[in-house]
C-alpha cells in the first residue's frame, strides 16, 4: 500500500498588460512495508511564468523547477517552458510552437491503472519528460469544419515498459523495463459540425520511438485512428458511434529476443443509444466491440469480445 498527499496552488498577477503567475505543488508518497512497497518520495513543483495575449498572438515563457526527494536523496529536474500562438488569418488559420517538459510520478495508483497484473516489488521510479518540442497549425475550412495538425519531438528518461515476467509459471504477470528514448508524434484531427444535431470527428496519431536499449516500445501502438459521430435530437434521443483502429504492437520474448510476439492490429466499433424520457429518467443501450475481433490489452490478456449493456439512469 501507499499513501499519497497532494497540494497544488496557482497564483496570478496582472502587470502592465502582461500576466505573471506561479504554478506550485507538492506530492508526498508514503509507502508501507512488504513486497509491494515503493520508495518514500516527495516532489516539489515550482513553475513561474509570464504571458501576454493580443488579437494577433499569445505567448508564455517560464521554467519548471522540480526537486524530487527519493528516500532522502535529491534529484533536481529543470524544464524549459515556452509557447507561442500566432493568429495568421483571423478565425481561419493559426500557428503554434512550444517547448515543455515535466516529471511523471509512477506511483502505485498510476501503475495499477495502467497495468493491474504486475508482480510485487517493482521499485517504481519517476519518468522525466526532459524535452518536448511541439509545432503545428490549426484552422477552419468553413464555419462548420475545423482541423488541427501537430508534430512533437521529445526526449524521455526512465520510461517503464511492461514485459511478461519469466518467473510467473503462466507468464501472465508483468515486470517493468526502464529505457530512455527519443520520440516523434504526428497528430491530426478533423471536426465537422454538420448541424446542431449531427457532429463528426476523425483523428489519427503516428508514433516513432528510438530507444537506447530495447528493440520496441513494448505493448505500445505505433499507429492509432479514431472516427466518431454524435447525433442529438432535441436532447431526447442521443446516439453515438465510435470506430477505433490500433496498429500493431510488440511484446518482449525473453526466450527468443530476436522474435518478439506481435499483437495484431485491431479494428473495433462501439454504438450507443440513449432516450431521455424526462430530465430525471433516461434509458440506454450500448453495443461494444461489435466487430468481435480479437484484441489484447497486453500479451495473454485478451479483451472481452462483443458485449452489450442496457439500463436506465435516474437523478433525484
Amino acid at each position: 500500500h501507499q499513501h499519497k498527499v497532494v497540494w497544488t496552488g496557482d497564483f496570478v498577477k496582472y502587470i502592465g498588460g502582461q500576466t505573471a503567475g506561479l504554478n506550485a505543488g507538492y506530492s508526498q508518497f508514503i509507502s508501507g512495508t512488504g513486497p509491494d512497497s515503493a520508495s518514500n518520495t516527495g516532489v516539489l513543483r515550482l513553475s513561474p511564468w509570464i504571458s501576454k495575449k493580443t488579437g494577433e498572438y499569445l505567448y508564455q515563457v517560464g521554467v519548471g523547477l522540480v526537486p524530487e526527494f527519493v528516500d532522502g536523496q535529491l534529484n533536481m529536474h529543470i524544464y524549459p517552458r515556452a509557447g507561442l500562438q500566432i493568429n495568421i488569418v483571423d478565425r481561419v488559420l493559426s500557428a503554434k510552437l512550444g517547448i515543455d517538459g515535466y516529471l511523471q510520478e509512477n506511483d502505485m495508483d498510476r501503475q495499477a491503472g495502467e497495468n493491474p497484473y504486475v508482480v510485487p516489488g517493482l521499485n517504481l521510479r519517476s519518468t522525466s519528460h526532459k524535452f518536448i518540442v511541439t509545432g503545428g497549425l490549426q484552422g477552419s475550412l468553413s464555419g462548420s469544419v475545423s482541423w488541427d495538425a501537430s508534430l512533437d519531438y521529445s526526449l524521455v528518461e526512465d520510461m517503464p515498459f511492461y514485459v511478461n515476467d519469466t518467473v510467473s509459471p503462466l507468464g501472465n504477470r508483468f515486470s517493468a523495463i526502464y529505457d530512455d528514448y527519443e520520440g516523434f508524434r504526428l497528430y491530426g484531427e478533423l471536426t465537422w459540425q454538420y448541424s446542431d444535431r449531427l457532429w463528426f470527428h476523425a483523428g489519427q496519431t503516428i508514433h516513432k520511438y528510438n530507444l537506447d536499449n530495447e528493440e520496441h516500445p513494448w505493448n505500445l501502438p505505433l499507429y492509432e485512428l479514431d472516427l466518431s459521430a454524435r447525433y442529438n435530437l432535441r436532447d431526447k434521443i442521443l446516439a453515438n458511434m465510435d470506430l477505433f483502429y490500433t496498429g500493431i504492437r510488440y511484446a518482449k520474448n525473453f526466450d527468443a529476443p530476436a522474435d518478439p510476439w506481435a499483437l495484431d492490429a485491431n479494428l473495433d466499433l462501439n454504438v450507443g443509444l440513449e432516450y431521455r424520457y424526462t430530465d430525471l429518467l433516461s434509458v440506454f443501450l450500448r453495443l461494444n466491440h461489435i466487430l468481435g475481433t480479437e484484441n489484447f490489452i497486453y500479451y495473454r490478456y485478451p479483451t472481452m469480445r462483443f458485449n452489450l449493456m442496457a439500463g436506465f439512469t435516474y437523478s433525484l
